[in-house]
């Protein structure tokens, strides 16, 4: 699929498959793109401001230079993509899967520091709570494992911000 340069603003690709797509450039501000299969696309210098990628496959996706200021990426995967010179500045990341190697990519991202975190929902919370009682059998472990997650599942994930 070759859509360099199109503008798709604000375009419905829920759960498409564009594995592979040349869409350098692409105005995709605000596009609907939750579980759409974006893996090894070619995303260098896209717009992605607000874009909703909740669940999308980016794994080896090619990010570099795009801008993803505010994007939703919710329980995304982005193994293995280039996110060299990105902007994820205002991005929700909770649950997505970054490259191992994320901090060491130059230049790095812009903004990881000011990332935000989408909480939980009381119903993850509640089945996050249930599967480490019943995971955790050691009655010495169990306290401690959830005293310290207790502030994630009370309230609002910990901030990632750099001190």
């Amino acid at each position: 699929t070759q859509l360099q340069g199109a503008s798709l603003k604000e375009a419905e690709f829920q759960g498409a498959q564009m594995s592979s797509a040349a869409m350098q450039g692409a105005d995709l501000r605000g596009a609907l793109l939750q579980g759409a299969d974006l893996s090894y696309t070619k995303l260098q210098g896209a717009d992605l401001r607000g874009a909703q990628l909740q669940g999308a496959d980016l794994r080896g996706a090619r990010l570099q230079g795009a801008d993803l200021q505010g994007a939703q990426l919710q329980d995304a995967d982005l193994q293995g993509a280039e996110l060299r010179g990105a902007v994820l500045t205002s991005a929700e990341i909770w649950l997505a899967r970054f490259p191992p190697g994320l901090v060491d990519q130059s230049p790095a991202p812009l903004g990881l520091a000011d990332v935000k975190l989408s909480a939980l929902t009381p119903e993850a919370k509640a089945q996050l709570r249930q599967l480490l009682n019943t995971e955790i059998t050691d009655p010495v472990v169990r306290p401690v494992v959830l005293a310290r997650l207790d502030p994630i599942l009370r309230h609002e994930p910990p901030s990632w911000r750099r001190r």
